[in-house]
């Protein structure tokens, strides 16, 4: 299983008020790069490609295809509901857990909630809820991609958390659907997409080891436990 994290290609992107506006040619370009190796591992091998999976080059004129899958209209579309403050427990965290569960739904993706309870350093014992997206949930191996939906806790601020981590949320439900043509035919293959969308990466106090990644801690300790990692 290959994991793959939207969020450290956002790190290079702008973190002024203006991100909005100059950002996007660069989350335009980040997205193509990513769907290339997604549409050469999905697509390339057939339905039942072999392992261990190389990367493959892609020519200037696939990347231009790649590219024209894109569409940053409806990539502001979907990111406009994530782009508000989402703290752990909140009524906009729910409805940015909703929105991408229906969203993903939706494109006839399988959808789990892995929810769980932990307790946090300052507001006692909150709950958590994961959400795992499969394309073919009865797949072997998923090359995976990971980003988080909550925000950060911040007294006396609304922080929206806009690179942090909306943003990728927005380029894997954009990535979804765009490619959802291409994937229809491997929805039976033995290699399959999986998104990952977890909950409570951000300490609500000090970044440490019980006050942070809530959500991948807890997912890695059930995986680990059910062997999900040796399939």
């Amino acid at each position: 299983m290959v994991w793959f994290s939207m969020f450290c290609l956002l790190k290079i992107l702008p973190t002024h008020e203006n991100f909005l506006s100059v950002g996007y040619q660069i989350i335009t370009e980040l997205f193509d790069v990513v769907i290339g190796d997604v549409i050469l591992a999905m697509l390339s091998n057939g339905p039942n490609p072999p392992t261990p999976h190389r990367s493959r080059p892609i020519s200037n004129e696939h990347l231009k295809s790649i590219n024209d899958l894109s569409d940053i209209g409806k990539f502001k579309e979907t990111l406009e509901p994530i782009l508000v403050p989402r703290i752990v427990g909140t009524p906009n965290h729910e409805k940015v857990r909703n929105y991408i569960v229906d969203e993903m739904k939706r494109l006839n993706w399988s959808v789990e909630l892995d929810t769980f309870d932990d307790k946090t350093p300052n507001f006692g014992t909150k709950t958590f809820h994961n959400i795992i997206a499969k394309l073919n949930p009865n797949a072997k191996s998923f090359l995976t991609l990971a980003c988080h939906y909550d925000s950060k806790y911040i007294k006396d601020v609304e922080f929206v958390g806009a690179i942090d981590s909306a943003v990728p949320c927005a380029m894997l439900l954009h990535m979804a659907e765009r490619l959802n043509g291409y994937f229809e035919s491997s929805k039976t293959s033995d290699l399959s997409l999986m998104f990952v969308f977890f909950d409570g990466e951000e300490a609500f106090q000090e970044w440490g080891p019980e006050d942070s990644i809530y959500g991948a801690r807890h997912l890695a300790s059930r995986w680990n436990s059910e062997n999900f990692f040796q399939k």
